[in-house]
């Protein structure tokens, strides 16, 4: 399933986790998909996975992008996008034959 949040008027993205069981995450672009033990966000900055126990949506205003998530929180994570792996790459391999051939 997923939310669109349409109207996204912040750009800002922040993360706030309190007391390892209320999440709060503004800059919400979407909800990719999300069930009790898991949730893929898109933010303005990746993709954030949450992992944790019996997750369910507290609070979700998608006019300003701000979503509230209970339970147990066991990690966040961004995913990084296949794109900017092969980017990252091929500067690596630039830098190496930059040093080879200096």
């Amino acid at each position: 399933m997923e939310e669109q949040f349409t109207n996204l008027v912040q750009q800002n993205h922040t993360i706030t986790l309190k007391d390892r069981n209320l999440l709060d995450l503004s800059g919400v672009k979407t909800i990719q998909s999300f069930d009790n033990q898991e949730f893929l966000i898109s933010s303005p900055y990746g993709t954030v996975h949450i992992k944790g126990k019996d997750l369910t949506i507290s609070k979700m205003d998608t006019d300003n992008g701000i979503l509230q998530i209970k339970g147990q929180i066991d990690q966040i994570s961004y995913i990084q996008d296949k794109k900017s792996d092969s980017n990252e790459a091929k500067t690596k391999k630039e830098n190496f034959f930059t040093k080879l051939f200096k």
